[in-house]
């Protein structure tokens, strides 16, 4: 496949355009963010999670409504995960910066995705067969939206020691590490017989 081919077909499709819109809206959240860092005022907090809200539901109607409308492209297939990879990596730094999110929990997350890219390349350099992303990689991805949340309003819930944020970051490294094994399970099984 050519970079041409993404190109080919529809192009301007409300999952697509669902696509682009979670990129830019990464900006004004984190300007929420500084602002609330600059003036402690807490509506910046609930203004950036509303806006994540945002981000979050085109994760989940980009996808959904391209099925729906039998609008699948190749080029959508190509910007779903660039706009996750984009969101949570700006996001999660960001959230760092501000907010004191774990850094290893944003280099454990791209160890995998490095893992997962080149299996995917490897597997379409010679089979010809387009990876996709795995359930439990669909369920991480909506466990960091928890820990950020968890992370921006920092609410005081704390059960025999363990805080939402901490809940929340266990629930995301358990999909991490169970994403990563369907991943060479899937990748062993298309290597060893080219099935999906």
């Amino acid at each position: 496949m050519k970079i041409a081919h993404l190109f080919e077909g529809r192009i301007l499709t409300i999952s697509n355009l669902l696509s682009v819109l979670r990129v830019f809206l990464v900006p004004p959240m984190g300007y929420c963010f500084y602002l609330f860092k600059q003036t402690g005022d807490p509506r910046y907090n609930y203004l950036a999670l509303g806006v994540g809200i945002v981000i979050m539901l085109t994760d989940y109607f980009d996808g959904y409504l391209a099925r729906l409308l039998k609008q699948e492209t190749m080029l959508g297939r190509f910007l779903d995960p660039l706009a996750d990879k984009f969101t949570f990596y700006i996001t999660g730094t960001l959230l760092y910066w501000y907010y004191g999110y774990p850094l290893w929990v944003i280099l454990a997350v791209l160890a995998r995705d490095i893992f997962a890219l080149a299996g995917g390349y490897l597997i379409f350099a010679k089979k010809n067969i387009q990876g996709t992303p795995n359930r439990a990689g669909k369920w991480a991805v909506f466990f960091m939206g928890m820990s950020a949340v968890a992370y921006i309003l920092a609410p005081t819930v704390n059960l025999y020691g363990i805080t939402l944020q901490h809940a929340s970051l266990a629930l995301l490294v358990v999909c991490l590490v169970v994403s990563l094994v369907q991943y060479l399970v899937t990748y062993g099984a298309l290597f060893s017989t080219g099935d999906r």
